[in-house]
Parts: C-alpha cells; sequence; structure tokens
C-alpha cells in the first residue's frame, strides 16, 4: 500500500553537509566546462585572423575546425571505460593538463598539418574526460536536481565562449594570435588544482539509494555490461540524436563568428562583442530549460527537448535569411537560446536512461558516435560555402538535422515513462520498509 513519506524518511537533499558538497562538485565541473569551451572556441573567434596571415581558405579551415572534434569523439569511449574502471577524479585531474600542452602548443604551428596534429591531440585530451562529468553527476545528484545541475553546468558551455569572444577580440588588437595561445595554457592549468581539491575520490556505493533516485554504483564494472550497453534500444535512439544535433552544435559554434565576418562585414572587434550577445541568451536558454525540466516540465522531458530542437532549426533559417547584421543576430541569438538551453534535458535524460555501473560507458558510446556530426558538420559548411560563396546551404543541413534529432528525442518518451513507473514503485517499497522499521 502506498504511504506518504514522514518526516523520518532520510531525504539527500535535507543534509546541510551534502549540500555544501554539491555546492563544491558543482562550482569545480562548472570551472572545469568554462575553460574547456574557452579552449575549444578561441581557434574559431581567431579564425579570421589565422586565416588572414597563413592564407587559408574557408576549405583548409574547416579541415583545422574539424581536427579537434576527430579527437574528441575517439577518446569518448576509452574515457568512459577508464572512467568506470579507476574512476572518474583521476581523469578530471590529469586532462587538464594535457588540455594546457596543446592549447600552448596551437601557437607553435604554422601550417596545416601542425594545426592537425595539435587539434586532433588537444581534442583527444578534452575528450577523455567528458564522460567523466556525467558520472559525477550520476552519483551526488538525484533524478530531479541533475536537471538543473546539469543546467548551471552547462551555463559554462555559453559564459566560456561569450568571454572569450571579447577577450580574443580585446587580445588581437595588442598581440599576435600565436602568442594568445600560449596565454590560454595558464586557466587549464588552474583547472587541474581546482579538481584534485574539490572533486570527492570515487568509492564504491553498494547502499540503495533508490528513494532518491540515485543508483547504486558497485565498485567494479560486471563482466558482459558493454554487451549490455550496446544492446539497448535506447542508446541508438539518444546517440541518433546526438549525432543529428551536434551537425548543428559543430557549425554553429565553428562557422558563426566567420559567417558574420563574411557575410555581414562584422569587423574583429564587433564580432567578439556580437558573439558574446548570442551566448549570454545561450546562459539564459540554459537557466530557463533547467528551470522547466527539474520542475514544471519535469516529467516531460523529451517533449521539451523536442521542441527546443525545433526552435532552435526556426533560428537557423531566420538567421541564414536575414538581410541585415542585427536580422542575423536576432536569428543566432534564438538559436544559441534553444541549442544550448536543451542541453540540460539531454544530460538529465541520458543519465536516466543509463545503467548506474556502466554510466560513464553508456555515456562515452552516445558521446563519441554523436561526435561524428560534429566532425563532418565544419568540414561540409566549409566545403559548401568555398562551392557556392553563401551559407545557405549549410543552415538548410543544420536545421533538417534538427528536426530529425527531435523526432529521435520523441522516441525516447515510452522508455522516460517506464522509468518513471519504475523508479515511483521502487520508492513505495522503501517507503513502505521504511515506515514498517520504525513501527
Amino acid at each position: 500500500m502506498r504511504r506518504p513519506c514522514s518526516k523520518t524518511c532520510p531525504r539527500r537533499n535535507a543534509s546541510g553537509d551534502n549540500v555544501k558538497e554539491q555546492t563544491k562538485i558543482l562550482a569545480a565541473l562548472w570551472l572545469f566546462q568554462a575553460v574547456n569551451n574557452m579552449d575549444r572556441v578561441a581557434l574559431s573567434f581567431a579564425g579570421p585572423s589565422i586565416m588572414k596571415s597563413l592564407s587559408m581558405d574557408t576549405k583548409t579551415f574547416g579541415v583545422v575546425l574539424s581536427s579537434f572534434t576527430m579527437g574528441y569523439f575517439v577518446a569518448q569511449i576509452p574515457g568512459g571505460l577508464l572512467a568506470d574502471r579507476v574512476g572518474s577524479k583521476i581523469l578530471l585531474v590529469i586532462s587538464p593538463i594535457f588540455w594546457a600542452f596543446f592549447t600552448g602548443a596551437t601557437g607553435l604551428v604554422s601550417g596545416l598539418a601542425g594545426f592537425v596534429l595539435v587539434r586532433v591531440s588537444l581534442g583527444l585530451a578534452e575528450g577523455l574526460s567528458n564522460t567523466s562529468g556525467y558520472k559525477v553527476f550520476g552519483a551526488h545528484f538525484n533524478s530531479q536536481e541533475r536537471t538543473r545541475a546539469i543546467a548551471i553546468w552547462c551555463t559554462a558551455m555559453a559564459l566560456g565562449p561569450a568571454c572569450t569572444g571579447p577577450l580574443i577580440g580585446v587580445l588581437l588588437t595588442h598581440f599576435t594570435w600565436q602568442t594568445i595561445f600560449q596565454m590560454l595554457a595558464i586557466p587549464s592549468l588552474i583547472v587541474a588544482v581546482t579538481m584534485y581539491c574539490f572533486i570527492p575520490n570515487d568509492r564504491a556505493r553498494t547502499e540503495s539509494r533508490t528513494i532518491t533516485g540515485i543508483g547504486a554504483e558497485p565498485a567494479h564494472v560486471e563482466r558482459g555490461a558493454l554487451r549490455r550497453v550496446l544492446r539497448d534500444r535506447n542508446l541508438w535512439l539518444i546517440t541518433g540524436a546526438y549525432f543529428l544535433y551536434n551537425i548543428a552544435f559543430g557549425g554553429y559554434l565553428g562557422w558563426m563568428p566567420t559567417y558574420l565576418a563574411s557575410a555581414h562585414g562584422v569587423d574583429m572587434k564587433s564580432l567578439g562583442t556580437l558573439g558574446a550577445v548570442a551566448y549570454a541568451l545561450a546562459f539564459l536558454g540554459l537557466l530557463v530549460h533547467g528551470w522547466l525540466g527539474g520542475r514544471v516540465l519535469y516529467r516531460y522531458r523529451p517533449q521539451l527537448l523536442a521542441s527546443s530542437y525545433i526552435l532552435t532549426a526556426a533560428g537557423l533559417i531566420g538567421a541564414c535569411r536575414a538581410t541585415s547584421v542585427w536580422g542575423a543576430l536576432c536569428g543566432l541569438s534564438v538559436t544559441a537560446f534553444f541549442l544550448y538551453g536543451g542541453l540540460s534535458c539531454f544530460g538529465a535524460i541520458l543519465i536516466e536512461l543509463s545503467p548506474p555501473q556502466s554510466r560513464a560507458t553508456y555515456s562515452g558510446f552516445c558521446s563519441t558516435l554523436g561526435q561524428i556530426g560534429g566532425v563532418i558538420a565544419p568540414f561540409a559548411i566549409g566545403w559548401m560555402v568555398s562551392e557556392t560563396g553563401h551559407f545557405d546551404n549549410g543552415f538548410t543541413l543544420m536545421a533538417l538535422s534538427l528536426c530529425l534529432a527531435a523526432c529521435c528525442v520523441l522516441a525516447l518518451i515510452p522508455a522516460m515513462l517506464a522509468k518513471a513507473r519504475a523508479a515511483s514503485g521502487l520508492v513505495d517499497l522503501d517507503v513502505g520498509a521504511i515506515h514498517r522499521g520504525h513501527v
């Protein structure tokens, strides 16, 4: 019989110490993500200067942009397997040290081969630690807390580029792009120290915590877990959505500054400021989606995510058809609001669908295959622009990909409903046991 949870029911978020621990973890992961994305997008904001100084055309620079993602997606599966076996903290500490090295090395290369080698290496270094964040969220935040926590975490993906754009624009008026990349190595070293100080050591979590929506995580990965992950239909649906999403995300991240510069004649200093406006809207979108997905529309997160993808596509079409700088900026800002905003729901759905004992491996496979879209997009859009002389086909490709991604997400609704029913049943059993224990 269902009974309401009494005040004696142990709620994980009732502990002041636990809230402090969650706050430290979230702050550390936020800094990790901010610097991660700052390193990643610095090249796109410095792109016009690099192309001019090295006489690169758009097709060649598209190869340089895609090379980072090649390394990034190759590292996802090994990173997930390592996080499930040796723990997430060690990867979160070591990876930023390599970021620093390869970000600084970017300023030392002068040819296509050197750029590709350094950017692939940076992608490998960042990709190895990517899935560790999902593992940490799954271990320390319950189902309803995750959407809001991931939304706050992902604001770093918006604020990082928002700060990077103006920063690169100003620095380029005083330094060469080579010197700037060497300076950008310092924040990565700060991140490594922060991870060491604030991320808890991984420990076996054998106690049952179904009442808070946090699955137990055994100390080792069970044999055959990898095969079970690969047979999961939901993994392929959410991976398909992520692949299609990354076509738009990779195209937006890589080509937005160059689009504004070449199609609308925006200069470098203004480019950083206008880019910051779009990313400020991305920040707001994450907060709004985090609130909606964690509270008002908690049970309708797939529908919320699919709607975000459709509205992102609409923003891209609006930006493409704009005839003025401000019209293009409005379209790109709408795109940023929904493109980034949906990340909180996506992360929460991914954690919800993944088995606790293989959470990093599950997210690693999703990220690896999904990132192929990010590899394809910059090169494909660069080729389209080079062949046609305009961005119309590139924007159309991104918009169609997002519509298909929305279909994949909607197909996950039955699985999410089943997960909710199962969790509800387990909570009822646990509450009953707790009440019997207090009789």
